[in-house]
């Protein structure tokens, strides 16, 4: 019975020896890949982007009665007030080049009316003039370098006027 307890001591004082010297053996891992470097930013015109306006208007409208040039012509109408609206387009860049595409819609609202003698007898007339809704749509062609862009662009507007 001795003997097997000495066997058994032996045993458990070789495991526990052995298991500090495992730490020390070699891994087999591969070695870490190195960390990569962060990529420069570069800056792009390409994408989309929405937007709103808003600001003051000042009209001044010119008439003339062309059924009877001679005897003077209508009034002149002077109007202000506000327009707002809002836009969205989408520009590609590709090599510094550029083309972009923008829709935009708004309103004017302003106001004036006025009265006048017209024709060659001063019949009583009246004029006004009435805000309106607008929409445009551009197209754009450009080149850019870094934040800087130089641009053409052309398009057409549609307004609802009344006058």
């Amino acid at each position: 019975m001795r003997l097997m307890q000495i066997l058994l001591g032996a045993v458990a004082a070789t495991a526990l020896v052995s298991t500090a010297f495992a730490a020390d053996l070699p891994t087999r891992k591969a070695p870490m890949a190195p960390y990569p470097a962060p990529q420069a930013y570069t800056f792009s015109w390409t994408g989309p982007y929405i937007g709103a306006f808003a600001g003051g208007n000042w009209a001044r409208t010119r008439s003339s009665d062309t059924t009877f040039p001679g005897f003077g012509g209508g009034p002149d109408l002077t109007s202000n007030g506000l327009t707002a609206g809002g836009l969205a387009g989408w520009n590609w860049g590709f090599n510094g080049f550029l083309i972009g595409g923008e829709v935009e819609a708004g309103y004017n609202h302003r106001s004036a009316s006025a009265n006048f003698a017209a024709g060659p007898f001063g019949a009583p007339s009246s004029i006004s003039d009435f805000g309106s809704a607008e929409g445009r749509a551009r197209g754009r062609l450009g080149f850019g370098w870094d934040r800087f862009m130089l641009f053409a662009a052309g398009g057409g507007t549609v307004v609802d006027q009344r006058i």
